[in-house]
């Protein structure tokens, strides 16, 4: 599994795959890690399918057979946007996977490793304790 720190790459040039993920709104205000497992086959940036020198004339980039070759562990950011990410699979092609994040239901090749969502009720629960904490407080410095 790869895991990447920063994750943006700027550059141009090389082999480039294509990949999209979906997750949800609460995933990216929180900024989450999530996991990516990547498709077999990735779609030509270049010729977008059709079939280049770039891709062998063959319209895709095929990933090592095991999956977790394929998997990447990456911060999310803080919107919807595309990543380019640079050498993402170890010794092989695409140099370059080009990630469309979007938002809605997650999509089956994506699942959040941290942080643990919270529930709202357990947040309130928190709010409470800390209000009544330094409630008890003041009463006792004011006594």
């Amino acid at each position: 599994m790869s895991s990447l720190g920063p994750f943006v790459d700027t550059s141009s040039g090389g082999s480039a795959g294509e990949a999209e993920v979906t997750v949800p709104a609460a995933w990216l205000d929180a900024r989450a890690t999530v996991e990516i497992a990547l498709p077999l086959r990735l779609r030509c940036h270049a010729c977008q399918g059709g079939g280049c020198d770039a891709c062998g004339r063959s319209g895709v980039f095929r990933l090592p057979e095991r999956a977790e070759d394929r998997r990447l562990e990456l911060p999310l950011p803080p919107e919807a946007c595309v990543l380019r990410l640079r050498d993402p699979i170890e010794a092989g092609e695409p140099q370059l996977v080009i990630l469309s994040v979007s938002v809605g239901e997650a999509t089956e090749n994506v699942r959040r490793l941290s942080p643990e969502p919270t529930p709202a009720r357990m947040r309130l629960w928190w709010w409470a304790a800390a209000a009544i904490a330094v409630a008890s407080a003041i009463a006792v410095a004011v006594s």
